[in-house]
């Protein structure tokens, strides 16, 4: 009820209906008052007449004549006269048509009530109508916004108080917000998925136009044995980068969809990394680079799934011994506490810039000068944070970057 009564719309309405009806209350009395003065004439002008008639037979009685209708009779004198004028009729079963200033005192009182009736039922009907015409007002203005918003223009309604309206009309502007930020949202991922498919064609298109030349070549012309050997390592290379691009885009629209299911189980997470490590073992040799493993004394376990965990080690790895020069070191370390698993993957490399470094995990980021399409990294994240696990990245420009993963244990 007092959630009712909030709404000024309600509190309005009842406002003009009370002070309405204490109009018509204060005119009914004013015109009552008439009435009663308008009766008691007509009974004076009756009286005067009935004792004028009395006195033009009767003179003598003139004093005592008077005293009759001015004193209060007593019960002796009703009941005398009640003998004489039923004996004429004139009794309590008379109809009000039988006394003529009575008769005229229920016509007068009969219009009155039904005039006073009319003029309360008119008026609250005209209050009716004022306010739901208001209420209807706003509604259009709402109804109008959400067309314009349906059509692009948004515009805030301004705030109306307290209220269900008022209410209406703040869950109105927040949902016209949230439109505007989703239609905006969706127009920035239209074009940043035109700019990805830009960028995955382009990637895909090189090593492909360099497959196609290559393979033209061999077919149609006569190649040494040492140049043959040659393109055909060459097209290895680029059919390797093109696996890696089609299945790293496969497993990622998998993880999004959610439509992958992680098989942990109690594992040390040194298994892991040996894993990622053998992996790029033959790209960190051509690189003739360092890795130094600094494996715990210790087990450090928790639940993990090989596959996955291997595959982010590996995307970061990857891209450790890309930014790393020749003959250049990479370390990975380990620790562990009571609540979480660390993993600090470390190179020596040219580092990243603080203007890309916010954004290297973002899905498809392109780092200033570099060379992929920012899949490894988004897509290590992604398993990382399935494995309840943190990462984190901190670089300097000719000093090296570091990866801290973090893994909190006890947490499936």
């Amino acid at each position: 009820m007092e959630k009712f009564f909030r709404n000024p719309e309600i509190k309005g309405l009842i406002f003009k209906w009370v002070l309405l009806q204490i109009i018509l209350l204060i005119v009914g009395w004013v015109v009552f008052q008439w009435q009663l003065e308008t009766f008691k004439k007509d009974v004076l002008r009756q009286n005067t007449a009935v004792i004028g008639q009395i006195l033009q037979h009767e003179p003598d009685m003139e004093n005592e004549i008077i005293g009759f209708f001015t004193k209060t009779p007593t019960e002796a004198e009703i009941q005398s006269g009640e003998n004489i004028t039923k004996q004429y009729g004139y009794d309590e079963k008379l109809t009000p048509k039988a006394i003529p200033y009575i008769h005229t005192l229920y016509q007068r009182a009969n219009i009155l009530y039904l005039s006073f009736f009319l003029l309360n039922t008119l008026a609250l009907l005209l209050l009716v109508f004022i306010e739901f015409r208001k209420v209807f007002h706003n509604m259009k203005r709402i109804s109008d916004q959400a067309q314009q918003a349906v059509e692009g223009n948004f515009r805030y309604l301004p705030d109306s108080g307290e209220g269900e309206y008022g209410s209406l009309v703040h869950h109105f502007n927040n949902m016209s917000n949230r439109l505007k930020e989703t239609i905006e949202k969706l127009s920035q991922e239209k074009l940043f998925l035109k700019e990805t498919l830009s960028d995955i064609s382009h990637q895909i298109k090189t090593p492909l136009s360099s497959l196609l030349l290559l393979n033209d070549i061999l077919l149609n012309r006569e190649v040494p044995p040492e140049k043959r050997k040659e393109f055909l390592q060459n097209n290895k290379e680029q059919l390797d980068r093109m696996e890696w691009l089609i299945l790293s885009l496969l497993k990622t629209a998998k993880m999004e969809a959610g439509s992958i299911q992680f098989n942990k189980r109690l594992r040390p997470i040194r298994e892991p990394i040996e894993q990622s490590i053998a992996s790029l073992q033959p790209a960190i040799n051509q690189k003739q680079q360092t890795l130094q493993f600094h494996e715990p004394k210790r087990e450090m376990a928790f639940l993990l799934d090989m596959e996955w965990l291997s595959e982010a080690f590996s995307n970061i790895l990857k891209n450790c011994v890309e930014h790393t020069e020749v003959g250049g070191t990479i370390e990975i370390l380990l620790d562990e506490n009571p609540v979480a698993v660390t993993v600090i993957i470390q190179d020596h490399g040219k580092g990243i810039s603080p203007k890309d470094l916010p954004h290297i995990f973002k899905r498809f980021y392109r780092a200033h000068g570099g060379k992929g399409i920012g899949i490894g990294l988004s897509l290590a994240k992604t398993i990382i944070e399935k494995h309840h696990g943190v990462i984190r990245a901190k670089s300097q420009l000719g000093e090296g970057t570091q990866f801290t993963i973090t893994f909190f244990k006890h947490t499936d």
